[in-house]
């Protein structure tokens, strides 16, 4: 579902920025912003080490519900092309749990089932930004980054009552993020905007289950509104 909520939204949006009129060239400057908005959906795939049984390995992945997600940034503006760093923050609850482990595990049996936890991602990145052109005053932008990522996983248990991680790691990891949106200028000085990001980060070692080795990764889609202030 989550890659094609990514397709949909970065489709509408290529196809509106094709069709645009050419925008006048903004002016070049300082900028600073900041933006809220939710986490529409995420995904935590895990890989724990042994699996059921000695010399085995289980997948797990999770659902999450709808979560919160804020950014602040600071860049300048060259006139069609923006850098930008951004510090961004995400926080979702955990749905349920999709369990490869072998059946007869207990709690670990294969297949979905309820779950409760809690996921957050804190991220360091420097955006790169296309303004791509301007339609009845709206104008569409486009863009990507890569940074660093700190993700925590605090009490992510299934309903059958297995902790499966419980692991608030401090490693900063590889991230990078692709970004899609429109603003508008409210006035010479003011813009507003919303901004769709798909946000990854690398792999990463914990400790989940019974002190087993686990390998997770992140990745989500987050939508959110923001304000830009120009100098």
């Amino acid at each position: 579902m989550s890659n094609r909520v990514s397709r949909i939204v970065l489709g509408a949006a290529l196809s509106s920025a094709l069709i645009a009129v050419p925008a006048a060239a903004q002016e070049s400057g300082f900028y600073i912003g900041g933006e809220l908005g939710a986490v529409i959906s995420a995904d935590s795939e895990q890989e724990y080490t042994p699996g059921a049984t000695p010399g085995t390995t289980g997948s797990v992945s999770t659902d999450h519900e709808l979560g919160f997600s804020g950014a602040a940034f600071a860049g300048y503006d060259f006139g069609m092309i923006r850098v930008e760093a951004e510090a961004g923050y995400q926080s979702s609850r955990v749905d349920k749990v999709n369990s490869s482990f072998a059946a007869g595990a207990g709690t670990l049996a294969a297949g979905s089932q309820s779950a409760s936890g809690d996921v957050t991602a804190q991220s360091v990145l420097l955006n790169g930004i296309w303004d791509a052109g301007e339609f009845e005053g709206v104008s569409f932008f486009f863009g990507g980054g890569a940074g660093a990522a700190k993700v925590k996983v605090s009490d992510l248990t299934t309903a059958g009552g297995a902790t499966l991680l419980d692991d608030k790691s401090e490693d900063w990891l590889f991230a990078w993020q692709a970004i899609a949106g429109v603003r508008k200028s409210l006035s010479d000085n003011v813009d507003v905007h919303v901004r769709y990001r798909y946000l990854n980060v690398d792999e990463t070692e914990l400790t989940g289950l019974s002190g087993r080795a686990v390998t997770a990764d992140f990745s989500s889609h987050a939508l959110a509104a923001g304000l830009t202030f120009r100098f």
